[in-house]
């Protein structure tokens, strides 16, 4: 519930300061969105870019909206497995690296 306050402020006009006015966002809502901020984010400052199949694009993204935001080729569902998953995130801080996503998703150039 403490992030569905803190995002009600957030969202609150700033020339009435009156939180009735705000609109109610749920905290589902807002880890979407942030975890999108977070990718788009991640992906400018890495030379990472999506795979440019858009076949296989948009089979993982029905498979990350089916599984909400988890790997699809994953069975575990934990934050390790949040799509970008830690299983690339590890290779991806070495500027040395260049390769693909588990799912073929994401591809980081150098």
């Amino acid at each position: 519930m403490e992030s569905v306050i803190h995002l009600l402020k957030i969202r609150c006009s700033k020339s009435t300061g009156f939180f009735y006015q705000c609109n109610l966002v749920t905290e589902k809502d807002f880890v979407l969105r942030y975890d999108k901020a977070t990718i788009k984010k991640e992906l400018a400052n890495m030379k990472i870019k999506l795979n440019p199949d858009q076949e296989i694009v948009s089979t993982i993204r029905k498979g990350l909206k089916r599984t909400g935001g988890y790997c699809p080729c994953l069975r575990e569902r934990t934050e390790a497995t949040k799509c970008m998953c830690q299983e690339f995130k590890n290779p991806i801080a070495d500027p040395g690296f260049e390769g693909v996503c588990h799912c073929m998703l994401y591809y980081k150039s150098l």
